[in-house]
């Protein structure tokens, strides 16, 4: 297993997204290679000042934030407010002095640089932000053109080289570039669907079920699918491995036409209907389950929703107390708005886009997903979901005093089903109470996605987190400081696309807590000491990022390529290389990341190169403010629906689609295509 998990290991960074330069469709991760990185070339700062804004989520810096010091492996013990040892490291090498000058306020990154932005940027040297803002500030004047400084950036520079589409989304319409950018590792998958697989396996393939009889659903939601037009066309196994099965009544009119939808009624109905469907020599399937938990998975949205309608009226008989089971959650009220990924079950594109909301149409267009009907769609179907009660009630609101909801439903053993980065999340299979752990069990997978009919052409297998320039994070310099100042904000921009660069940016120096290499998919990597599995449990819960960036200050979103699955590969449990070989046996493709494939097929560029004046135009619009607003309150009440307390209504789709073009998101579009159609030309 281990063999075939290291396959998946991809630090690769030529990313071609407008010039085809081989596959990239697979699902299977790209070889390893040295394109990452320069050998090193570090230049001296003259001992410089260089003040830094980085931060994640306004809860952790470049200096320590923790209240409790803490003692590091190296002896030293750090107090809040020390600089961390990745920076403290880096600031010693580059010979400048770093003063973290990010305000310790709790507000997120975007907030803190729009208050900076108000100031004329006077209060740091470099900028940590998004992408785009980052890019529009540079045309307004703000930050230096990093383009005119290459004698500084001998390391980027040569990271550029080797990897030209980058340098194309980088470069703007006036000619430069203005950050350096952030990568969460290449060509994988990043975020997945997670499931309980033993509440599957006791749903669906238990010899003698107790299933609940107290819990009934009233039923909202209509199959989607319907009879699957005759016949039910899928993926099994392989892309090419297409099966047909005749499927004479689709599970969600079966079940809706049930007298009473209790536990026992809408798991047993699940069972027959897999039964009379899907147990044959087409599917090779040994159990009911295989169905939606192997790697030959063939479940779509309707037989997905059928088995969430199981799990949450048979609470006592999944976990031994009647309680009100969590069946989809999101991470924590920070990612209230990503309810919304759930959508992409019945094959809404734009969801987890790379950029906003984009998607590229089969005609080479650019679409902004919520000018599309399928957006509509979806979002009618979550709040029918939402009505039935199977995913997260109140998800914008706090849990009593839980915002984690994540922590949440693994400590109390109440919740099934969520969307997220596969690592962190199995990795939380340590807080389980272990009384429950020793008698029900817990086994919390990756698993293959729903099929759904993405592009018009028949049901299968498909996602958009495919990794490449993060959509967050990267820095930029400030214009108007002293040539001191500039050159020690260039060379620390640089620093991380170097080969050391690259180690102590995602592994910390050093000594700390790496001292030799190991080799993962063909590459030498930092080889992490058994200290840092202890420490990361005792101080993070085994949350291996929030103990880099907490901690170490490593991994931060600043301008650099993580090693991600170098480290996840070290750290994660026997539950996280299972489900990457679930789904890497399976016939899930990625949007590409190249031009060998339909456009629709293909990932929307991180960053679209935009004029001052196009900028200056884009900034009049009101169109995100209102969809912040409503979009949450969409999915729990339903366009047109009632607000509580009598606060009136949810706009109708109709209404909601007009207000945001009128609020300018049809005049985007048409700015972003005029660019885009320059870079595809």
């Amino acid at each position: 297993m281990k063999k075939r998990f290291f396959a998946l290991f991809a630090i690769a960074v030529l990313v071609f997204f407008m010039i085809g330069c081989g596959g990239g469709e697979s699902a299977e991760a790209p070889q390893a290679s040295s394109e990452q990185a320069t050998e090193s070339v570090v230049l001296d700062g003259g001992g410089a000042d260089v003040r830094i804004f980085v931060t994640f989520r306004g809860q952790r810096f470049p200096s320590y934030n923790e209240s409790t010091p803490w003692e590091a492996p190296n002896g030293k013990t750090y107090n809040k407010g020390d600089l961390s040892p990745t920076y403290s490291h880096i600031a010693e090498a580059l010979n400048i002095n770093i003063i973290d000058a990010t305000p310790k306020s709790g507000s997120n990154e975007n907030e803190l640089l729009e208050a900076a932005a108000a100031t004329g940027f006077k209060s740091s040297d470099i900028y940590m932000g998004h992408p785009r803002t980052l890019c529009d500030y540079g045309v307004q004047g703000y930050f230096v053109p990093l383009n005119e400084h290459w004698d500084l950036m001998p390391n980027f520079k040569a990271f550029l080289d080797k990897n030209p589409s980058v340098k194309m989304q980088l470069t703007q319409q006036d000619g430069n570039i203005y950050m350096t950018p952030y990568f969460d590792d290449i060509n994988s998958l990043e975020r997945m669907f997670l499931m309980r697989l033993d509440w599957v396996r006791k749903i669906l393939d238990e010899p003698s079920p107790a299933f609940n009889t107290g819990r009934t659903i009233t039923p909202v939601y209509d199959s989607f699918y319907g009879n699957y037009g005759g016949g039910k066309k899928v993926p099994v196994g392989s892309k090419d491995n297409v099966k047909s099965f005749a499927i004479k009544e689709n599970i969600i009119d079966i079940q809706n036409k049930l007298g009473t939808l209790n536990g026992r009624t809408l798991a047993q109905s699940l069972r027959d209907y897999i039964d009379a469907n899907y147990m044959n020599n087409k599917t090779g399937y040994k159990n009911r389950s295989d169905l939606f938990i192997s790697s030959d998975a063939a479940y779509d949205a309707d037989e997905l929703v059928a088995l969430m309608r199981a799990i949450k009226t048979n609470p006592q008989y999944l976990t031994g107390e009647d309680k009100d089971l969590i069946v989809f959650y999101i991470r924590d009220l920070n990612n209230d708005m990503r309810m919304r990924n759930l959508a992409q079950i019945w094959g809404v594109r734009g969801l987890d886009s790379r950029a906003d909301h984009w998607l590229i149409t089969k005609e080479n267009t650019l679409k902004d997903l919520r000018l599309t009907d399928e957006y509509y769609m979806g979002m009618d179907n979550l709040n029918k979901l939402y009505r039935e009660g199977l995913v997260l009630q109140d998800f914008d609101q706090p849990k009593g005093n839980i915002n984690n909801f994540r922590t949440y439903c693994f400590q109390n053993n109440d919740g099934f089903m969520s969307y997220d980065y596969a690592a962190s999340t199995v990795s939380l299979h340590d807080l389980i109470p272990p009384e429950q752990l020793a008698e029900y069990g817990t086994i919390f997978e990756a698993v293959v996605p729903p099929a759904a009919d993405w592009f018009g052409e028949g049901l299968e297998q498909f996602s958009e987190s495919n990794r490449s320039v993060k959509n967050e994070g990267g820095w930029s310099a400030v214009k108007d400081v002293s040539p001191e100042t500039m050159k020690a904000a260039l060379l620390l921009m640089d620093y991380p696309f170097s080969k050391e660069g690259l180690e102590v940016m995602t592994f910390g120096p050093k000594g700390l807590y790496w001292n030799e290499y190991t080799s993962i998919g063909g590459q030498q990597v930092p080889k992490l000491i058994p200290q840092f599995y202890e420490d990361n449990l005792q101080y993070t819960q085994g949350n291996w990022s929030n103990f880099m960036r907490g901690f170490l200050g490593a991994t931060l979103g600043i301008g650099h390529v993580k090693q991600t699955i170098a480290i996840e590969t070290q750290i994660s449990n026997e539950h996280y290389a299972n489900g990457h070989n679930r789904i890497l046996d399976s016939p899930m493709t990625l949007a590409s990341l190249t031009s060998d494939v339909p456009p629709e097929r293909r990932l929307a560029l991180t960053l679209i190169p935009l004029s001052e004046d196009q900028v200056e135009s884009l900034s009049l619009n009101s169109f995100s403010l209102y969809h912040e607003e409503w979009e949450n309150r969409i999915m729990k009440f339903g366009f047109g629906g009632q607000l509580p307390g009598g606060e009136g209504r949810v706009p109708t789709a109709e209404e909601y689609r007009a207000e945001m073009a009128n609020r300018g998101l049809e005049q985007t579009e048409k700015i972003y295509n005029l660019v885009y159609k320059s870079l595809a030309d």
